[in-house]
């Protein structure tokens, strides 16, 4: 975006540096006057460089017409980033707003405890993770084997570890369609930084869930480690729009939002 700017700077300063030399050759031919006092020969020269001098400027009247469309175009593209920009942090903030709600309504209920080196600490998951970009969780012509599924369950719950604590992934695959539901468990340790971490990474995971198109619905279910009942401390189920762009409450979706 950077470039773009500084690329459109340039443009402008050239098309004002055109103009300034244009005006300055046309402004010296104007001062000639009474052509008739010269002689033939130097009549002769000045209607030739002054039809030189038309033919350039036409031709730096089309470099700039030029130049100005491809600013305009360039002005046009930044929008349009801008716009897409603006958008998806509408829709990240969105999302975090409805799992940060469920997540500390169940909080509540929680004691939280105490880091320890002895606690897990979760990893944040927007930075570095790549799980939900997985080519089998887009659409596939083929049904996934019963062997193909299960190592898919595994390898996901396996890289999901550092950003949900130990838990499992299960997909169900619809028959028809080859549409898939994810259900995601994980435990933590219900300390401060680590609800806060996990409010973060269900956010980035859906976000990312939203383009594997292959992916019709996704369960969140969080538990905590430190109570004997392991309370859950997020349960949240997102389900694909008729838009077929985004992920929404199901909830939400069911009351006509999505």
């Amino acid at each position: 975006m950077e470039t773009i700017m500084i690329i459109g700077i340039g443009v402008v300063i050239g098309i004002f540096f055109l103009l300034f030399v244009r005006l300055r050759r046309f402004y010296r031919l104007r001062r000639v006057n009474d052509l008739a006092r010269y002689s033939e020969e130097f009549r002769k020269k000045y209607y030739l460089f002054k039809e030189k001098e038309t033919q350039r400027t036409t031709l730096t009247f089309m470099v700039i017409s030029v130049l100005l469309s491809s600013l305009l175009l360039g002005m046009f593209g930044l929008m349009f980033q801008l716009t897409q920009q603006v958008q998806a942090i509408d829709r990240k903030d969105q999302i975090s707003r409805e799992v940060v709600q469920t997540l500390f309504e169940r909080v509540e209920e929680i004691p939280i405890v105490k880091g320890s080196k002895e606690n897990q600490v979760l990893e944040g998951y927007s930075n570095t993770g790549k799980i939900f970009e997985n080519k089998q969780l887009q659409e596939q012509k083929e049904r996934l084997t019963e062997k193909g599924r299960r190592t898919l369950e595994q390898q996901l719950s396996k890289e999901l570890v550092p950003y949900i604590g130990k838990g499992t992934v299960a997909i169900v695959q619809e028959e028809q369609t080859n549409k898939m539901s994810l259900v995601v468990s994980g435990s933590i340790e219900p300390t401060a930084e680590n609800i806060s971490t996990l409010s973060e990474n269900i956010t980035a995971m859906i976000l990312q869930t939203e383009k594997a198109s292959a992916v019709e619905e996704i369960h969140f279910q969080v538990k905590s480690l430190k109570s004997k009942e392991q309370k859950v401390i997020y349960e949240e189920t997102f389900v694909r729009t008729s838009n077929g762009q985004t992920l929404e409450l199901q909830k939400n979706v069911r009351k006509g939002k999505g």
